[in-house]
């Protein structure tokens, strides 16, 4: 047999050397080949310029949106106006739908199934968002090769997530017909005065009080305030903001920015106060799935949205926009608060993947909901 080998290799004219060395260069073209084209095919899914993402846009003619009608009194005005900046008259279909962790599931499920998203775009939370990478949905996108205003601090995960939002989570919203401008508390020991006793609302929830008390490293400290607030409010209440204007509660603690800046350009008659000792910024993060059906118009969409006309329209509609963009409404009253030299606690979206950090996280938010249920 082995005479018979040899005999083949001298029939061919090589040797075993040779011929493995003809084996190992045939299989490096092979390798180079498969890079060349998995490389000209990332080259042909990613738009070369703007223009190109706004040809690609305009090529899908649509763009979809299911959320909840808060949400959507932002977003919708937006699109439309980055249809007349870009000169696109992309269909709008933007559909009432239910919460964000269900519409994150929904997406999961779709995924899952190998359907079509139900939307092009996603807009949530960290606890939102992060399933959803995890997953394998989100794909990088090079943005600032599009849009030289979004900086390597709006994006998370090579461009999978990009930051939107922001806004501060704690501090007391009050009834300006009721709290005097210089009688709002200003620090969490203020919130338990005697004059409020018995006419302070609280959520059920406790929202935003864990991550921005470990982040400060004041957790006992939070956790004994909280007790003495539970005792010191006058009821328990979801969407107590209504209740506040409507002089039921004088104030509802611990409560963000947000929800005063809606009410107040509604014209209802509340004032959001700061807590100099316990400030928390949180975020908005936007996600385009693969399975969206117009990838491109949703990511022009949300470039359009870190631009400042998007970022003041954003403000205007959905009281939220970004610290890091220049010229925003959260940039200027972040910087008072940094030049003032008051600590800001930033729910960062890297934290919800530790593990460690999470488990804490929700071990401390179940002590103050058990604090409001056990009273």
């Amino acid at each position: 047999m082995k005479n018979a080998k040899c005999k083949i290799q001298n029939a061919l004219g090589i040797d075993s050397a040779r011929l493995r060395a003809f084996f190992i260069f045939q299989f490096a073209l092979c390798i180079l080949s498969l890079l060349a084209t998995a490389a000209s095919s990332l080259a042909a899914q990613a738009p070369s310029s703007l223009a190109e993402l706004i040809e690609r846009a305009k090529a899908e003619g649509e763009l979809s949106y299911i959320g909840g009608g808060g949400t959507l009194s932002g977003l919708r005005p937006l699109a439309e106006a980055m249809n007349k900046k870009y000169g696109l008259s992309l269909k709008l279909s933007f559909t009432p739908g239910p919460s964000m962790p269900q519409m994150a599931s929904r997406l999961l499920q779709e995924a899952k199934a190998g359907k079509r998203a139900s939307m092009d775009f996603f807009f949530g939370r960290p606890g939102h968002v992060i399933p959803i990478m995890q997953q394998g949905m989100l794909d990088p996108f090079p943005w600032s090769r599009y849009f030289p205003h979004v900086s390597d601090k709006m994006i998370e995960y090579d461009g999978k997530i990009v930051k939107v939002g922001s806004k501060f989570n704690t501090g007391a919203v009050y009834n300006a017909k009721l709290v005097a401008k210089n009688e709002a508390p200003r620090r969490l020991e203020d919130v338990l005065h005697p004059r409020w006793k018995g006419k302070i609302a609280i959520t059920p929830y406790a929202a935003g009080f864990s991550w921005v008390a470990m982040d400060l490293g004041v957790v006992e400290k939070t956790l004994q305030f909280h007790r003495k607030l539970v005792d010191h409010a006058g009821g328990v209440a979801r969407n107590a903001e209504e209740r506040v204007a409507s002089g039921e509660f004088v104030m509802v603690a611990l409560e963000g920015n947000q929800a005063a800046e809606r009410a107040k350009a509604q014209g209802l008659p509340l004032e959001w106060a700061m807590l100099e000792d316990f400030i928390g910024v949180n975020f908005s993060f936007m996600t385009v799935p693969k399975n969206s059906a117009h990838p491109n118009a949703a990511r022009l969409y949300i470039g359009f949205l870190m631009t400042p006309e998007g970022q003041r329209l954003l403000w205007e509609h959905a009281r939220e926009d970004l610290y890091l963009v220049e010229g925003s409404q959260m940039a200027k009253l972040v910087r008072a608060v940094q030049d003032r030299g008051q600590k800001i606690a930033f729910d960062e979206i890297t934290k919800w993947e530790d593990p460690a950090y999470m488990k804490a996280r929700n071990e401390l938010d179940e002590k103050f909901i058990q604090q409001v249920r056990t009273n």
